[in-house]
């Protein structure tokens, strides 16, 4: 999956957003950006966008209000470029750890989506569309496996089907907790709504479905005994990631081991990474029936676009609590006790009758002539060099665990200061520092006395919750560490986001720019208004002004007729910004529209 394709299952053609939830492990800015930009049907994102943001403005606009994206404690990615809006990030993304004592290096690890949108040419209908995926939102390259179901919304629905749906409800409402008053109070209205959601609409030759979400170890539905449903009689394990020992420390099998050990004498296939092996698990699969096959050499050194496997799924064959059938499962969990016992997951499984889909499976992971795998026998032998994880765990721990971190806006004479406090920072050898996320280059120590780091911000349009953390060990053969973190701060400006608008919408031609593509029922042709915006300044400013704002009064017209609410969120934008960049026959006719709407309500 690459940016394109996940942007084109998230964003539905001919519907428009109410609002979605998203859920990721780690979390690309530009990314996300991209996916704002979709929902808004703004297109596709375009490098001429991170050099004019726009587009992107709106996006974000509409996303900060109708999108709330959750990822890991520290899963936003460091940014490769400088964005005026990474400051705005802070509305819609929010961070999830495990908060109770000792489960710090536990990990939010499910990406899906439940979006719930109504069609643009019938107001009346309305649908849920989830998404189960394995790819993170990142723009990362690897192989990865999606899920993409929808069932409408505001039809009757009896008991058994609630109860289908509850544990996706429970899921949603776990995370409401995460999340900001505003995005709360929306959360949890959608996981309300799902009492009114019919059935997913399968394709053959699926037929039926069911959720496995796990929050932090706890099985949300208990109706599936994860161990007795997905341990197949012929089974295939398809997971990047395994642990390296078949028995824990507490002596726990691990699941490729209690996978393998329900009908051990029948196929058993495992598809995952070459640097997950170990002899150990070589030997569980060293009978006959059993194969271990990787990611062949030919997929992974492409030229073009070379990948890795990121793909979780398993494919149970007969499995106890069906032996007639076929469990499909899909979705975030590795084959590790990690992933089935302790993280945040989101499992999909789909239910199968016909038993001949097992081979069909098989074929398109183990099969040479593809050279996408290839099976291998033994390990060769390989040195791995071993990395200090004593530091990066430290921080999970101390630095970065919930509640540790609290920061306050000061404001003195018109400028700002941000004064970041931490409560402990033990096992950390090594200087720490914070910068904001809009400036990486103004750095400034923790001290390690006080634990009171003090930055100063050069603009309030760069005041963000979101802050790089950087851990530079007192070893120098140990690279520093840094991250993207989410700090609670108190006294950020309510008009911030005003005076990022401010910013970048500061003359009448950009004002007018950023209202045609609000309005427009057409996003594709946003495009060729702008080329005739172009063409129009040879006309001069004062008739070029004149000219737009008799084309903006016919599309105002058709607005206020058929979606007044639109209204105003144009006048929300007329109320962020400066007076003298809105055209005074603009605002003469929004007057206009705004008195002939109240007459009419």
């Amino acid at each position: 999956m690459n940016d394109l394709v996940y942007n084109e299952i998230v964003a539905t053609p001919g519907f428009e957003l109410e609002f979605a939830v998203g859920t990721t492990y780690s979390l690309d800015a530009e990314s996300f950006l991209a996916i704002a930009l979709s929902f808004a049907r703004l297109g596709d994102v375009t490098e001429t966008d991170f050099q004019s943001p726009f587009r992107l403005l709106e996006g974000l606009r509409q996303a900060n209000d109708r999108v709330a994206i959750f990822c890991n404690r520290g899963g936003l990615q460091m940014p490769t470029r400088d964005n005026p809006l990474y400051a705005m990030l802070d509305k819609s993304v929010f961070e999830v750890s495990d908060e109770r004592k000792g489960h710090e290096l536990y990990n939010f690890h499910p990406k899906i989506w439940v979006i719930k949108e109504r069609l643009i040419d019938n107001q009346n209908y309305r649908q849920i569309k989830l998404i189960v995926m394995s790819r993170n939102l990142t723009k990362d390259s690897s192989l990865d496996v999606a899920a993409t179901m929808t069932a409408p919304l505001g039809v009757r629905t009896a008991v058994e089907l609630r109860r289908k749906h509850q544990p996706l409800k429970d899921f949603l409402i776990k995370l409401a907790d995460k999340a900001n008053s505003d995005k709360k109070k929306k959360i949890r209205r959608l996981a309300n709504e799902l009492d009114s959601m019919g059935r997913f609409i399968l394709e053959s030759p699926y037929e039926n479905y069911d959720f496995l979400p796990i929050h932090f170890g706890e099985n949300l539905n208990t109706q599936i005994d994860i161990k007795a449903d997905l341990a197949g009689q012929k089974m295939m394990i398809v997971s990047p990631f395994i642990d390296k020992q078949i028995t824990d420390s507490r002596g726990n099998d691990n699941p490729i081991k209690w996978l393998n050990d329900y009908k051990p004498r029948a196929e058993k296939i495992l598809v995952t990474r070459m640097d997950s092996l170990t002899p150990e698990i070589m030997n569980l699969y060293s009978s006959d029936k059993r194969e271990v096959w990787i990611m062949s050499q030919i997929a992974e050194q492409n030229d073009i676009q070379s990948m890795n496997l990121h793909a979780k799924m398993y494919f149970s064959w007969a499995p106890k609590t069906k032996p007639d059938g076929i469990y499909y499962w899909l979705g975030s969990a590795n084959a590790t006790n990690n992933g089935f016992s302790r993280n945040s997951e989101f499992m999909l499984r789909l239910t199968m009758s016909k038993r001949g889909y097992f081979e069909k499976f098989k074929a398109e992971f183990c099969d040479e002539k593809k050279q996408l795998c290839e099976r291998i026998t033994s390990l060769p032998e390989l040195e791995f060099d071993k990395e200090d994880q004593s530091i990066a765990v430290a921080i999970r721990k101390n630095l970065v665990s919930p509640n540790n971190l609290s920061a306050e806006v000061v404001e003195t004479d018109g400028k700002y200061a941000v004064e970041i406090s931490a409560k402990k920072c033990k096992g950390i050898c090594g200087r720490i520092t914070f910068a904001p996320i809009q400036e990486h280059w103004n750095e400034e120590e923790l001290m390690p006395d006080t634990l009171i780091c003090r930055l100063k911000i050069t603009s309030r349009t760069h005041l963000s919750e979101f802050y790089i953390l950087k851990v530079s060990p007192s070893d120098e053969d140990i690279a520093p560490i840094k991250m993207v973190i989410k700090i609670p701060t108190k006294g950020i400006p309510e008009d911030r986001d005003d005076h990022i608008f401010r910013s970048l919408i500061d003359t009448r031609d950009k004002f007018l720019n950023y209202v045609e593509m609000m309005i427009t029922d057409r996003p594709q042709e946003l495009t060729s208004l702008m080329m005739q915006a172009d063409e129009s300044r040879a006309m001069g400013a004062n008739a070029m002004v004149a000219h737009r704002s008799s084309a903006l009064y016919e599309s105002l017209l058709r607005i206020a007729a058929t979606n007044p609410e639109r209204l105003e969120d144009i006048e929300e934008l007329v109320n962020r910004l400066d007076t003298n960049v809105i055209p005074d026959s603009f605002r003469q006719m929004s007057e206009m529209f705004k008195r002939s709407i109240k007459k009419l309500r």
